[in-house]
């Protein structure tokens, strides 16, 4: 097999296991609510976790940049996610979950980052399509997850263990990947303020932040609100989930042609349209089958995902990319855990779960058409030169 063959194929099987990791956690607040946590407890271990996780991201996203292997820098905080997730389930005692959750929480919610950034530089380097590489994490997440639902219904505890296995598969497939150094060196006088002059990055992060907010109204407190307010089962919400990542599949093939021919500017506002239907839907609708219906347009945080991702990849330069990306899921992990989940288990205590998911809808309708009517206006798509770089 020729080197470029055999690294994209590297890619393919790498992001694959890669995104298998996230359907274990969709349990752990479901494991919380099990032991007794209250929703405001719960809410208060996810905010307090991110709001000290996301002081080290600019670190670790600066550390990435500058690192002489990424791959060897992923397989060790892939390590480390491994061995500090399980030692979750040593006590049940609110302030040991808090610290262990947080240092957890401090790695695994960086791994993202750093695996955007070392396949959106191979697919710029090489040429080739984000999408179908983004869509092998769809892939595996949604048959995957048929199986982690088996598991969670003989003991959510399980599934703690299930990420230690997935987190051994991913630190191997990383051998198979090529080489990928950071671009900062010794002597390079470019400075990260001159990323934060451009505009339209602040713009996009200022949109993620608020479709963050949204979505984390949903992905906090939903899993409760299924198995407990609806009355359904941990393997019928693995079910939702897995179908929910299956659908995102023929749009994660197709993302980089939608996104060129109609531009990141009306694509995000079309997701922003169809957030508003999903969310309003989900607040509507209380049958456990007809939900499972309503999360087949999951695959429409992919996309915002996808779009804003590889926006902000062109808009930085290689020296950058990483902490850019990095500083994207910062204000994300912000949006969606500290505000989201905190500000939202007091919601939920106080008027109910099925209240948020309306407060998501009011969210997204409103971004779109700030954004699109008078905040983007014609910037979004205007070509632009890399910030950090030669400006």
């Amino acid at each position: 097999m020729i080197p470029e063959r055999k690294s994209y194929v590297g890619f393919l099987i790498f992001n694959a296991a890669f995104f298998m990791m996230d359907t274990t956690q969709s349990y752990f607040n479901i494991y919380l609510n099990q032991i007794g946590i209250t929703k405001t407890g719960i809410g208060l271990i996810t905010a307090v976790s991110a709001l000290v996780a996301l002081c080290f991201q600019p670190m670790l996203g600066l550390t990435a940049d500058r690192t002489k292997s990424k791959n060897r820098m992923l397989q060790g905080l892939i390590l480390l996610s491994a061995i500090l997730y399980p030692l979750i389930l040593v006590s049940e005692n609110f302030l040991y979950i808090l610290v262990v959750f947080t240092a957890f929480t401090m790695i695994r919610r960086f791994l993202p980052s750093m695996n955007n950034s070392m396949t959106l530089e191979y697919v710029q380097a090489n040429h080739i399509q984000y999408g179908p590489l983004r869509m092998m994490g769809a892939i595996s997440y949604s048959a995957v997850m048929i199986l982690v639902g088996r598991i969670a219904d003989i003991g959510t505890r399980y599934t703690f263990y299930a990420y230690c296995v997935i987190c051994a598969l991913n630190i191997l497939l990383i051998f198979l990947l090529p080489p990928i150094h950071g671009h900062r060196h010794t002597g390079d006088t470019h400075r990260f303020s001159e990323v934060l002059k451009n505009k339209t990055i602040l713009k996009l992060l200022a949109f993620a932040a608020l479709m963050s907010m949204a979505q984390g109204m949903f992905f906090s407190y939903y899993s409760i609100y299924f198995t407990t307010d609806l009355g359904g089962t941990a393997l019928q919400y693995g079910l939702v989930l897995s179908i929910a990542a299956f659908c995102e599949i023929p749009f994660l093939f197709f993302a980089d042609r939608i996104i060129r021919r109609l531009g990141t500017k009306r694509m995000l506002f079309i997701i922003c349209l169809l957030s508003f239907v999903r969310w309003m839907a989900t607040f509507l609708i209380v049958d456990p089958g007809w939900q499972m219906a309503v999360q087949m347009l999951n695959f429409l945080n992919i996309l915002t995902t996808v779009a804003v991702s590889i926006k902000l990849s062109q808009l930085a330069a290689p020296q950058f990319k990483t902490t850019v990306l990095t500083m994207a899921a910062t204000v994300q992990t912000i949006a969606s855990l500290l505000i989201s989940s905190f500000l939202g288990g007091l919601l939920a205590d106080a008027i109910g779960i099925r209240a948020l998911f309306l407060i998501a809808a009011v969210i997204s309708l409103l971004t779109g058409l700030a954004f699109f009517y008078i905040i983007f206006q014609n910037s979004l798509d205007q070509p632009q030169p890399e910030q950090g770089g030669t400006l």
